[in-house]
C-alpha cells in the first residue's frame, strides 16, 4: 500500500528492507514514545525512503540517531524537549 502511493508521487523512490517489530519498539522504547500506527504500518512495510540521494522518510535507525542528535545538541535541547 505505502510503497504504491508514495511511487504515485514520485518515480525516483527507493525503498529500504521493512523494519522488523523488533526495530520499531526499539525506537518506541528508546524516546518512550508510541508511534502512530500509520508510521508503524509504513515502516513495516519499508524501513525508509530516499529519492535522488535525500531521504523521504527515515529508517528506524536513523529515527533514533537523528532525535538523540537533536535532543543531546546544546542548541536544539531547549527547542526539542
Amino acid at each position: 500500500m505505502w510503497r504504491e502511493l508514495v511511487s504515485e508521487h514520485c518515480e525516483a523512490a527507493k525503498f529500504s528492507e521493512p523494519a522488523s517489530e523488533s526495530d520499531i519498539k526499539r525506537l518506541e522504547e528508546t524516546f518512550s514514545v508510541r508511534l502512530p500506527e500509520e508510521l508503524k504500518s509504513f515502516l513495516l512495510e519499508c524501513n525508509g525512503v530516499e529519492a535522488d540521494c535525500a531521504p523521504l522518510v527515515w529508517s528506524v535507525a536513523e529515527m533514533i540517531e537523528q532525535n538523540r542528535s537533536f535532543r543531546e545538541h546544546e542548541g536544539f535541547a531547549e527547542l526539542y524537549m
